[in-house]
């Protein structure tokens, strides 16, 4: 799955999707859904809310992604009690990956110093990983995304 992950990461980058809104559109082509309105609210989290200084796209659009994917039913607010768990363990799991690899979670510690847009080889990675783990969260948590749809 990941190569097939890869391809199509790399062809909505070309398209000019930013990071938060390639992982909304994984999700969502993987439920056969639409949401262009959610795709389109997305693109207020691109290049770290917009400064490159805040959290990179891959990681506030992997949290839009929990949401939708297991934040319980439309039009109710009651949320699934196993939100806040996930949201958890993809930060922490964001910040250990991200730390580890770029020294830090914003937009312009992964895209590198001096960088003022995206770093395909530094930007693809974070967002296939980010979208994997989502999967596997979701997969270790028995939440079927399809259930909220």
């Amino acid at each position: 799955m990941m190569e097939a992950t890869t391809i199509r990461v790399m062809q909505l980058r070309s398209q000019g999707w930013c990071c938060a809104q390639i992982v909304i559109l994984l999700l969502l082509e993987d439920l056969g859904r639409e949401g262009p309105d959610l795709v389109r609210a997305a693109r207020s989290l691109c290049f770290g809310l917009g400064d490159l200084a805040g959290p990179c796209g891959a990681l506030t659009g992997g949290a839009l992604a929990l949401g939708l994917a297991a934040g319980g039913p439309a039009g109710d607010p009651k949320v699934d009690d196993r939100l806040r768990p996930l949201l958890a363990e993809l930060g922490a799991w964001f910040r250990r990956t991200m730390e580890a690899r770029h020294g830090g979670t914003s937009c312009r510690a992964i895209v590198g110093p001096g960088a003022e847009a995206p770093n395909p080889p530094h930007c693809g990675p974070a967002i296939m990983e980010t979208y994997e783990t989502i999967l596997r969260l979701l997969s270790d948590h028995d939440i079927d995304p399809a259930a909220y749809a």
